[in-house]
């Protein structure tokens, strides 16, 4: 029954996969070009190959009048397949719809020679707009939507005899960070949000010039530790990044708070 159930959620996603036929994020940077093409070579093989044998799968289970062991065997891999597919396509879009506000949030962490921040008076007054570390973690989240090409590429290979269920294990584990990545960037969307808000109560609450310059700072300050956890997941630092993310928002709370 739980098999079953996957089965359906995966009919009803595709039936309704409208939104996600077209690329409405341009192709004004090489991640957002790259991702694009990600999302057309994924509705191509979903169409030509994933969503065809899935179905013919399902019709011959089906067919049968009555379900057993043998049919769940026989789903299992096109069913992964058409899921992972789907997955990629949804989490792909939805990372690019977050572009926009972290042009607008960007205080950005570069690794050269040695670590260092950016100055926040610098990054503040350039508002650089490509959002790099939001891109570098959007490459990292394609780079996995890129392995579930792989691991269909292995699955078209005579001479591969590894267990189907490892293919299965790949897919999950690549959708796993894939959708890490997006939960961390709408997470951190939210928090950013949010001491905003808290920024902005403070200034029109203590309304003085240095409380105000104070409340910018906290709230610049926050950015920049985003930021930087942006850079950690992308480098695959991920409790790095979510010790920094927690720290910087609890702090900022802190010190945005009203006696």
């Amino acid at each position: 029954r739980k098999k079953i159930a996957a089965y359906n959620v995966t009919l009803k996603t595709y039936i309704y996969m409208d939104d996600f036929l077209k690329w409405p994020y341009g192709n004004n940077s090489g991640v957002m070009k790259k991702a694009g093409e990600l999302c057309q070579e994924a509705l191509r093989i979903i169409d030509n190959e994933a969503a065809p044998d899935f179905m013919n799968e399902l019709k011959k289970a089906l067919s049968s009048g009555s379900w057993n062991l043998s049919h769940e065997s026989a789903l299992s891999l096109p069913h992964a397949k058409l899921d992972s597919l789907i997955k990629m396509v949804r989490y792909i879009h939805r990372i690019a719809k977050l572009k926009n506000f972290y042009s607008e949030h960007s205080a950005v962490y570069i690794e050269q020679t040695g670590s260092r921040d950016i100055a926040l008076e610098e990054s503040q007054r350039s508002r650089p707009k490509n959002a790099i570390n939001y891109e570098q973690a959007f490459e990292k989240a394609l780079s996995h939507g890129e392995g579930i090409f792989e691991t269909i590429d292995f699955l078209s290979q005579k001479n591969d005899q590894r267990n189907l269920e490892e293919y299965i294990e790949d897919f999950a584990i690549d959708l796993q960070v894939m959708d890490y990545i997006l939960t961390f960037m709408e997470n951190l969307q939210t928090r950013i949000k949010d001491i905003q808000q808290r920024s902005k109560h403070y200034r029109d609450v203590k309304g003085g010039e240095l409380e105000k310059k104070k409340a910018d700072r906290i709230l610049m300050e926050f950015v920049a530790a985003g930021n930087r956890s942006l850079y950690e997941a992308s480098m695959e630092e991920y409790q790095n990044a979510n010790d920094r993310l927690t720290s910087a928002y609890e702090s900022a709370k802190k010190d945005l708070k009203l006696d």
